[in-house]
C-alpha cells in the first residue's frame, strides 16, 4: 500500500493469493522430514489433522482466489462499467474475508465427521481421505474444483471474444480511415467520421494471461494427484514413487507462482529491484539496457 504503482485493485488479490501459497509451502518442510523420518510426526493426529487443514485451505484458497481474478478481468475488458462499480478497495476487502470463509467452510467438515484426513502410507503424509464418504468427495469436488473452474474458463472464452472483436474493429477502422485518405486526396469529402473503436486495455490482457497461466500451472501440478487418488487407484495399489511424484507437483506449485508474478508485472519487479543492494541494481539495470538496444529495430538508409 505504501508503493504508489502497486497501489492497484488487481493485486490486492495477488497478494491474497501469496498469502495462500505461503501457507502451501509452509508443508513442505514437513513434507520433506516425513520423507527422511517415514512420516512419524503425521502419525500424531493433532499434528496431521493441522497440517492438512493449513494445506487444504491453501489449495482451495488459492483456486478461488484465480477464479476471482478471472471473474475481474473479465469484467474489466468486456463491461468496465460494471467492474468499477463492483471492484472497489473496500468491497474487494470484503471479497477476500469471503474467499477465506469459503475455503476454511469447505474444509471444516472434516473436523465434525463428513469426511476425514488420514495419513496415507504411500507417501508418508496426512491427506484427504477420499474413499471415507462419498457425498463428501462430490461435495468438495464440486465447490472446491469444479466451481472456480467453470468460473475461469467462462471468463477467459468471453474475454477472447471480447479481445478479437476487438482487434477485428480496430482494423477495419484502420482501413477506413486509409481509404477516407485516398478519397480525400482524389478530391471526394466526407463530412462525417466515425470514431475509433476502443482498443481492449494492453495491461488487462498481460494481467488476464498471467492468472490463465497461473489456471493451466494449478490444473497441471495438481491433475495427476487428483487422477491417482480420485479415479486409477482409490485402493491404494500404485507404487510408492507414483504418489510421491504427485505429492511433490503440489508443492512445486507453489513455487512456480512467484517467479510468475515477476515475468508478468513488471512494476512489481522494478520495486522488488529497488529491495537489492545498490550493486544488484545496477547490474540488473544494465542488463536490461542492453537487452533494450539488442531488441530495439534497426533503421536502414537508403542510398
Amino acid at each position: 500500500l505504501k508503493i504508489k504503482a502497486l497501489r492497484k485493485v488487481h493485486n490486492i488479490f495477488i497478494i491474497n493469493l501469496c498469502i495462500h501459497d505461503l501457507l502451501v509451502m509452509n508443508t513442505i518442510p514437513t513434507f520433506i522430514d516425513s520423507q527422511l523420518t517415514g512420516g512419524v510426526t503425521f502419525k500424531i493426529d493433532a499434528y496431521c489433522q493441522g497440517t492438512s487443514l493449513v494445506l487444504a485451505v491453501g489449495c482451495i484458497g488459492s483456486i478461488c482466489n484465480i477464479s476471482t481474478v478471472a471473474v475481474n478481468r473479465y469484467l474489466a475488458i468486456c463491461h468496465t462499467n460494471i467492474s468499477r462499480s463492483i471492484f472497489t478497495w473496500k468491497k474487494c476487502a470484503i471479497m477476500i474475508a469471503i474467499l477465506w470463509i469459503y475455503a476454511i467452510l469447505l474444509v471444516l467438515p472434516t473436523q465434525l465427521g463428513w469426511g476425514s484426513f488420514i495419513f496415507q502410507q504411500k507417501s508418508d503424509v496426512c491427506v484427504f481421505d477420499w474413499t471415507a464418504s462419498d457425498s463428501y468427495t462430490i461435495f468438495l469436488g464440486i465447490f472446491a474444483f469444479l466451481v472456480p473452474s467453470n468460473a475461469i474458463m467462462f471468463s477467459y472464452w468471453n474475454i477472447y471474444k471480447t479481445v478479437r472483436a476487438s482487434a477485428k474493429a480496430v482494423g477495419a477502422h484502420v482501413v477506413k480511415n486509409k481509404n477516407t485518405k485516398s478519397s480525400q486526396n482524389a478530391g471526394v469529402t466526407n463530412a462525417w467520421t466515425k470514431p475509433a473503436p476502443k482498443k481492449t486495455s494492453r495491461t488487462d490482457i498481460k494481467l488476464a494471461i498471467q492468472l490463465l497461466v497461473l489456471f493451466i500451472i494449478f490444473c497441471v501440478c495438481w491433475t495427476p494427484y487428483l487422477l491417482i487418488s480420485l479415479i486409477i487407484d482409490r485402493d491404494a495399489l500404485l507404487p510408492k514413487p507414483l504418489y510421491l511424484f504427485a505429492g511433490t507437483l503440489i508443492g512445486m506449485n507453489s513455487v512456480i507462482n512467484p517467479p510468475v508474478y515477476l515475468i508478468f508485472n513488471k512494476s512489481l519487479r522494478t520495486e522488488l529491484i529497488k529491495c537489492l543492494p545498490s550493486y544488484c541494481q545496477r547490474v540488473i539495470t544494465r542488463k536490461s539496457r542492453v537487452n533494450e538496444i539488442q531488441d530495439a529495430p534497426t533503421e536502414t538508409v537508403d542510398a
